[in-house]
């Protein structure tokens, strides 16, 4: 989305007030080839995060990761209202992820109208009301194509339990800490979690909830296991390789003997 400015509108408005003056031909071919002469010499300008000039070439063996927190609120309700939710996706900080999620598709419950809600904008959550529990689909897209949409199921919590943070006697929050993970991005992908270039005015959602450093350090073992479970799989996939290696030249061994072999039978036919 792009805005302008009221002064740049109020100098279109001004300039299309005033009458043209005519201009000679001879003038105007010459300033037509000065204008063309000048862009010419202009260098390129580099490639940005959203330009088809980039590559969208896989980083082999690089990770990245966006952190992110999915769940619901749910408003505790008087005794004659229903409950009040709203289910979201959200940065693990509050922040916005706009930079990389280009859109978040909610498949709620068959019952409501237009059980499949498009949010295109953050903050990506939807809001409604019922009595009733059950398990939300929720579809994240990316800005780069390439990149398979991420899909994660959580399950629309209305009352408390173990595992709820309660910030208040009338809101209940039920969510959960993420990463999704980007195996050998595409440098289009990189620019984009490296530059995390956000749209100007975001607001974080209140209330959030900030991970205790307990947590993040589960979260931090948790990764570690997992560079070793991928880097013990990149091993046995190179040592396969070489075994494939192996038995291709093989292979080209035996061929060639038994080409030998069948020119020694049909010299001896020949005797």
């Amino acid at each position: 989305m792009s805005l302008s400015s009221p002064s740049s509108a109020t100098g279109l408005s001004h300039a299309a007030a005033l009458l043209p003056i005519p201009a000679s031909p001879l003038a105007a071919a010459t300033a037509a080839a000065a204008a063309a002469a000048s862009t010419a010499a202009l260098p390129p300008p580099p490639p940005q995060a959203g330009s088809p000039a980039l590559s969208n070439k896989r980083r082999q063996g690089l990770s990245l990761s966006c952190p992110i927190v999915y769940g619901n609120l749910a408003e505790v309700p008087d005794e004659s209202h229903t409950h009040r939710w709203t289910v979201y996706v959200r940065g693990a900080d509050g922040d916005d992820i706009s930079y990389v999620v280009k859109k978040v598709v909610f498949k709620l419950h068959d019952s409501y109208a237009e059980s499949l809600r498009t949010v295109e904008q953050p903050p990506y959550e939807v809001s409604e009301t019922g009595w009733g529990e059950f398990e939300v689909q929720i579809k994240v897209f990316f800005r780069d194509a390439v990149e398979k949409p991420v899909t994660i199921f959580h399950h629309l919590a209305l009352y408390p339990h173990a595992a709820t943070l309660q910030p208040s006697k009338k809101l209940l929050v039920f969510e959960q800490y993420d990463e999704i993970v980007f195996n050998d991005p595409s440098d289009k992908l990189y620019q984009m979690l490296m530059r995390k270039e956000r749209i100007p005015g975001f607001k974080k959602t209140a209330p959030f909830r900030d991970y205790s450093e307990f947590e993040v350090a589960q979260l931090e073992q948790l990764k570690e296991s997992k560079d070793q479970v991928r880097a013990e799989m990149a091993k046995q996939k190179a040592k396969y390789r070489d075994l494939d290696e192996e038995a291709q030249v093989l292979k080209r061994e035996i061929a060639a003997l038994e080409q030998e072999l069948n020119i020694d039978a049909t010299a001896m036919e020949l005797v």
